[in-house]
């Protein structure tokens, strides 16, 4: 955080936060209106969340870290933020990356007197499951989620889930509990125990605990998280400080040592960041 307000500024940038301006009284309704501040359209599927955090003039910031238990946290006014820190080690899928961010907007949006206090236990698992539903609808809103149900409802009900989660860039287990929560599936048909029967049906392989499947394409692989169909890394773009780290930089207001320590790369890693800005004009 010292870093990113530094570049701030030093380059001269207001820091808006445009989150105080959102409104709803409930999870649903704040993520709605939530994307209406962002600009997002009703039809609008987001495809970089990361942009849109950045319209909110919020911190987005990453994380390599091979706790399987820590996905992200964010940060209020009250220390330096508002920031939202997402974890992106490799065990780690995509689409649980941009949930956590969604799901850390959300307590952001909401819960913003819980940053400056301390709160009990039960309002703490209150507050997860009204950041969880934010994070739901603010990927996945309802009428845009109906549409493109009714679009591939003629698939098959494994094919649907996979072709929603892709547009949606959300986990399979996100459009399960959409599906449940709508009704839009009988009542004696447990999505929950056919989804995993299905995929083992297809693939020989099974699908245990927060593992979410997708092709093995390296010995290492095989201990990822993963995903259907899953998202790749360019599906993520990334990230704000970097971007303010190459502005600074090419208007000579920090170093290449400076930079480097900023972005924790060392001189080999920053060289080919360099060479990589170059390319491109």
């Amino acid at each position: 955080m010292q870093d990113y307000n530094f570049l701030i500024k030093e380059l001269n940038k207001p820091k808006e936060n445009m989150i105080t301006q959102i409104m709803g009284s409930d999870p649903v309704s704040a993520a709605m209106d939530a994307r209406k501040s962002a600009g997002i359209q009703d039809h609008e599927v987001i495809s970089n969340i990361c942009s849109i955090i950045e319209k909110f003039g919020l911190v987005l910031s990453f994380i390599d870290s091979d706790s399987r238990l820590f996905f992200g946290f964010s940060v209020g006014n009250e220390d330096n933020g508002p920031a939202i820190c997402v974890n992106t080690h490799e065990s780690i899928s995509i689409e649980r990356q941009i949930f956590t961010i969604a799901h850390e907007l959300g307590h952001l949006v909401m819960h913003r007197a819980s940053y400056s206090g301390t709160i009990s236990d039960a309002q703490d698992d209150q507050e997860e499951k009204e950041a969880d539903i934010f994070a739901s609808y603010f990927l996945m809103p309802d009428e845009l989620f109906r549409k493109f149900f009714s679009e591939y409802k003629h698939l098959h009900w494994f094919d649907m889930i996979i072709a929603l989660k892709r547009i949606f860039r959300v986990s399979y287990k996100t459009v399960i509990y959409r599906i449940i929560e709508k009704n839009l599936v009988r009542n004696d048909f447990n999505l929950w125990i056919h989804f995993p029967m299905e995929y083992n049906k297809r693939t020989s392989r099974t699908l245990k605990n927060h593992t979410e499947p997708e092709p093995i394409t390296s010995i290492v692989e095989d201990y990822r998280q993963r995903e259907p169909e899953h998202l790749h890394r360019g599906d993520f773009m990334r990230d704000t400080l970097q971007g303010l780290v190459q502005e600074a930089y090419f208007r000579e207001l920090i170093t290449f040592s400076r930079a480097g320590e900023i972005l924790q790369k060392d001189n080999e890693a920053m060289n080919q960041l360099l060479e990589s800005w170059d390319v491109m004009e």
